[in-house]
């Protein structure tokens, strides 16, 4: 009789390794954020002596603020695809979202995933249910914290807009003024080769010229921008405006905005646009 030849079963698939996500995110301002350096030295030291079975995976949004929703963010967006089983680590509650509205939605997500959460700074962590309660009421504080960063921003602002200071410091200056100094010492003085090139691009056009025909000009006898790009015709509309207002700064057209913009001049800016 002759013995059936053995047949061997397939070996089933290995089971997926669950992984530990380290999420580690800088604010925009900077002010009120560890370096990502720091937050990811804790969370491995963590992940090493709590799970140390998981594979670790740092996931890092410099230059990000703590408003825009977790799953927006550009690294926060690979969080969505988590699988039952792995875990989300971050050193700070408002390091993954400052929101209430947005925490509350995140965590009933992440439960439903059975995804854990563990904030190293309380040691919360939301597979237990005290952890999930303790991770709600510190949310509420962290949105709080946000809201009053903001209303001392805009005290701030007010304060300087009373005083005349130019607001938009940080941002490009104004054609016709550039930028000197650093810190609160910051100010705008007279450009005047960024005015020279303004001011013969207003000739032109009360010669008669057209944008369009500034533009084929500009590139016909390289002329450039103070930032060395080429001419476009928006910013040739913006160069002959700001000449024919007389170069109005930005303390000038925000000073106490709360209570009035200057009138004159808003008619000058108002007549200076060009065809």
């Amino acid at each position: 009789m002759k013995k059936r030849p053995r047949t061997t079963r397939p070996s089933p698939p290995p089971l997926p390794v669950p992984t530990a996500y380290g999420y580690c995110r800088l604010s925009l301002d900077q002010q009120d954020s560890v370096s990502i350096a720091s937050q990811e030295a804790a969370i491995r030291a963590y992940a090493a002596h709590r799970l140390p079975h998981m594979r670790l995976v740092i996931l890092k949004d410099p230059g990000v603020s703590g408003s825009t929703r977790l799953f927006d963010r550009p690294q926060g967006q690979r969080l969505t695809s988590l699988v039952p089983g792995d875990q989300l680590i971050v050193t700070k509650v408002d390091r993954a979202f400052r929101s209430l509205a947005d925490g509350a939605t995140t965590l009933d997500r992440l439960a439903r995933d059975q995804v854990g959460v563990h904030c190293l700074d309380v040691h919360i962590d939301t597979t237990t249910p005290t952890g999930r309660a303790m991770l709600h009421m510190l949310m509420v504080f962290a949105q709080l914290e946000r809201e009053r960063i903001s209303e001392r921003r805009r005290e701030a602002a007010a304060f300087r807009r009373s005083r005349g200071d130019c607001m938009h410091i940080a941002s490009a200056p104004p054609y016709g003024w550039k930028v000197i100094g650093r810190g609160p010492d910051r100010r705008y003085v007279i450009d005047k080769a960024d005015r020279k090139r303004c001011d013969e691009l207003r000739r032109l056009n009360d010669a008669g010229l057209g944008v369009r025909k500034i533009e084929r000009w500009a590139e016909d006898h390289q002329r450039q921008t103070r930032l060395g790009t080429p001419w476009r015709k928006s910013s040739i509309r913006k160069a002959i405006r700001a000449s024919r207002a007389g170069y109005p700064n930005t303390s000038e057209l925000h000073r106490k905005w709360d209570v009035v913009t200057p009138a004159d001049v808003q008619e000058r800016l108002r007549q200076s646009r060009p065809d």
